[in-house]
């Protein structure tokens, strides 16, 4: 009988129920296998991963590359004929110490170490992993060969002790003898092979257990590998990073306002100041009243920027009328506020405000917006929750 045909029979012979205890054990194996397998296939899905990430970093540092050496736009002047010519000539987009040859350098080092140090020793993981389930395919096969065989066996040493028993209940004869030694020759020749066989098996299956127990014991520096990847490309964001030097960006000087060439006066003629962003000449004064100063203190980071304070006191003095109430506005938005009020970088808006009434006995003013009374206010530790040291009139 072939060998294939022998593990063929066999095979089919297991599949029927409850032949399982006379199998030989290959338990060890097969569950280390298993493990591999459900393992290799994680190691796959991090070495993927880790080249898609080399890919898009890679893409990430090119693009870089090509869009930092490339020229910003120019800016241009009016004129009758067209556009004209470039007013200003500007640098680069990584600007002037923009090193391009460092990101190539640093995204050809990173693919190199990153395929030596960390891709090719997961590759190499996962072909002794195949190696190792074509060697269990091939265990398997000797086992199933080696229970054909010790079944063979089986069935011949109970044929011959059936033959001989027959020998000694009818005293023998010439046929039955020559028919028992024949049967003896085989089962000798067959117990033979079951010999070479099941020390083929037991060979194979401890190497196999050995190679499989290192291979899941090499596992353990999967993470290894990993942290080597990330650090890698980490290392080569950071030294692309470098490559811009000193990242300062020096303000562009505006083009100079000229006439329009179509001969439309243009908002820059009429009102003074660039296209779009003109100041009207003649603007009514904002908020309550006169402008106290008409620049504002730099050394002072809460004081607004426009020209304007709050009230119509005396110009300069910071004060309000009794009779009228602070308007503060915040963020484009107007509305009444109590003194006190943290706002800060307030611009007035200009309000329409209702006739003053009249003062009362005790010459203070009435209320304009009258609101119920308030418990005192807890003290504060913030030097910015009120203002304090108005002057009434």
């Amino acid at each position: 009988m072939g060998a294939g045909w022998r593990r063929l029979k066999e095979r089919v012979r297991e599949s029927i129920p409850g032949t399982a205890g006379e199998l030989t054990s290959n338990a060890r194996n097969k569950m280390m296998m298993k493990t591999a397998t459900d393992f290799s296939a994680q190691v796959r899905k991090c070495e993927r991963a880790i080249r898609t990430a080399q890919g898009a970093n890679a893409e990430l540092l090119s693009t870089t590359k090509a869009t930092m050496t490339l020229p910003l736009p120019n800016t241009y002047e009016d004129s009758n004929a067209g556009a004209g010519s470039a007013t200003s000539s500007l640098n680069l987009v990584g600007g002037p110490h923009f090193k391009a040859d460092t990101v190539g350098r640093v995204t050809n080092e990173s693919g190199h170490k990153l395929e030596t140090e960390v891709l090719a020793p997961l590759t190499r993981w996962q072909d002794v992993h195949l190696q190792l389930a074509a060697r269990y395919k091939d265990l398997e096969n000797t086992r199933l060969e080696l229970d054909s065989r010790r079944r063979t066996v089986t069935e011949l040493s109970s044929r011959v002790s059936a033959m001989r028993a027959r020998l000694g209940a009818g005293g023998g004869g010439a046929k039955p003898e020559a028919k028992l030694d024949a049967t003896i020759r085989t089962l000798s020749h067959k117990e033979a092979k079951l010999k070479v066989t099941t020390q083929n098996f037991e060979q194979q299956e401890s190497l196999l257990a050995r190679d499989l127990a290192a291979l899941i014991a090499d596992g353990q520096y999967l993470k290894h590998y990993v942290a080597a990847a990330l650090r890698l490309q980490g290392g080569a964001l950071l030294g692309a990073a470098d490559a811009f030097g000193e990242l300062t960006s020096a303000p562009t000087p505006p083009p100079p306002v000229v006439a329009s060439p179509v001969g439309t006066p243009t908002r820059s003629q009429t009102d003074g100041g660039a296209v779009g962003f003109a100041v009207p000449s003649a603007v009514a004064p904002m908020g309550m009243g006169a402008p106290s100063r008409t620049t504002s203190d730099a050394s002072n980071p809460y004081h607004s920027q426009g020209a304007g304070t709050l009230g119509g006191g005396a110009v300069g003095t910071g004060t309000l009328p009794m009779d009228r109430p602070a308007v503060y506005s915040s963020n484009g938005s107007a509305g009444s506020a109590p003194m006190g009020s943290s706002k800060r970088y307030s611009e007035p808006e200009t309000m329409v405000l209702p006739d003053v009434p009249a003062k009362s006995a005790e010459g203070m003013p009435a209320a304009r917006f009258p609101v119920a009374e308030q418990p005192p206010a807890a003290a504060s530790d913030n030097p910015y929750s009120s203002v304090r040291g108005y002057n009434y009139a």
